[in-house]
């Protein structure tokens, strides 16, 4: 990922096995979800990124989508606590 300041480009390597990312400029952070074969606590978290530095600040459990052969989906607050505050079933096993 690249990030750019005062006309500079820099290049930050963030070891994730992401799926999908988004940038969030309220916060200037960028927000991944782990694979599910991602390494560790990563697999099916949502992280937030710090683009200046490369660092991961934190991650929440988003979800095994079988999990307990249950489909599922959870809400999360992002800009303030980066945690899970509902979760609900989408289908029945």
């Amino acid at each position: 990922m690249a990030t750019a300041h005062m006309g500079l480009a820099q290049t930050r390597y963030v070891p994730l096995k992401a799926t999908s990312m988004v940038y969030c400029p309220q916060d200037n952070r960028i927000y991944a979800t782990g694979a599910s074969n991602a390494k560790g606590n990563l697999a099916n978290s949502v992280c937030r990124i710090n683009p200046d530095t490369g660092k991961i600040e934190g991650s929440v459990l988003a979800g095994n989508r079988f999990a307990y052969g249950i489909d599922s989906r959870r809400r999360l607050h992002l800009l303030s606590t980066l945690s899970a505050c509902m979760s609900w079933p989408t289908s029945t096993p």
